[in-house]
């Protein structure tokens, strides 16, 4: 998936709709949805929707690794260079 597919799919599961513009609520719209897999304070928005039993550490490599514990234990996460990114990976494996 490209950047922006991330995107938009990080934006549906938040409950964004795309109409003519992307619209979140009947008071927020835009023609893009938030860079989500760039910057950190968007990213933040996912982490307010994941399971209390999440975490995000930075391996010894140098890569961040976003993980959540679900019912039947580690049910996913992601891997990659930036936290916003792994937090992505993480949050569209969220059931």
């Amino acid at each position: 998936m490209t950047d922006q597919e991330i995107n938009e799919a990080v934006a549906r599961k938040l409950g964004w709709k795309r109409k003519a513009e992307w619209e979140y609520d009947t008071l927020s719209s835009c023609s893009a949805p938030p860079d989500y897999c760039h910057s950190i304070q968007a990213a933040w928005e996912m982490v307010d929707k994941m399971p209390p039993s999440w975490s995000l550490i930075r391996r010894d490599d140098g890569k961040f690794v976003c993980t959540f514990i679900g019912p039947k234990g580690l049910d996913g996460g992601g891997a990659h260079n930036t936290a916003p990114m792994a937090i992505c990976l993480a949050f569209l494996k969220l059931p």
